[in-house]
């Protein structure tokens, strides 16, 4: 899925970087910021939740949008996710022209970031 969603996002012309865990994503985070971050919700080792929580606690990583994409679509997960700070919420299976069109859409709603 992660090597779908980057073929995808470079169709649209964005340019995807790729984190196989939630770990892996916050050590990525801290080398190089993105404009924006989907994010699964099942991950090994650290949950997407838990990831998200992070990074909108975080004061530098705290006005990147946060698009959640996940197969999980109960109301409790969807609330878990809002209320860990998540963006938006998308689930699988999706239409790659809709998944595009939500991303723009929270970049478009990026508050400018605390340093400038």
């Amino acid at each position: 899925m992660n090597d779908l969603l980057a073929d995808i996002l470079s169709a649209y012309d964005f340019d995807p970087m790729q984190a196989a865990s939630g770990e892996q994503c916050l050590a990525m985070l801290a080398e190089q910021p993105p404009d924006a971050i989907l994010l699964d919700l099942m991950l090994p080792g650290m949950s997407g939740i838990e990831v998200c929580k992070k990074l909108k606690g975080s004061r530098a990583t705290r006005t990147i949008p946060i698009l959640i994409l996940t197969a999980l679509d109960s109301h409790p997960d969807r609330r878990n996710a809002y209320e860990a700070g998540a963006d938006d919420y998308v689930t699988k299976p999706f239409a790659p022209d809709a998944l595009v069109a939500r991303l723009r859409a929270c970049l478009e709603q990026t508050p400018p970031s605390p340093d400038g």
